[in-house]
């Protein structure tokens, strides 16, 4: 807010404000549907097995992930030092801070 006010924004974090109290507003309404209103239908859903397959399909990536992350963080470790020790990352870097020292 310091940051609009001294450029002369303020109206702009008003609307924000705005935004957010209607955008509440409307989450609250579906939290309300969802757990005050009563049910239209009280029948289970009924998922057909065709359907299961693409649903347990990610729900077993991401247990599988979430119990052993070791994998895929070493790939992004591996891929991220691969991208940073290029020669052309370090060229370009060095071109950077050649320009700011300008």
């Amino acid at each position: 807010m310091g940051a609009l006010r001294a450029q002369g924004l303020l109206w702009l974090s008003g609307l924000a404000i705005l935004t957010s109290v209607v955008s509440l507003y409307y989450c609250l309404k579906v939290v309300r549907r969802m757990y005050i209103g009563p049910a239209v239908d009280g029948t289970p859903v009924r998922v057909s097995k065709l359907t299961l397959g693409p649903l347990c399909t990610p729900l077993a990536g991401i247990v599988s992930l979430g119990v052993y992350p070791a994998p895929l963080l070493d790939s992004i470790q591996g891929a991220g030092d691969a991208l940073l020790s290029s020669e052309d990352v370090i060229r370009l870097v060095q071109t950077w801070t050649d320009a700011l020292a300008l």
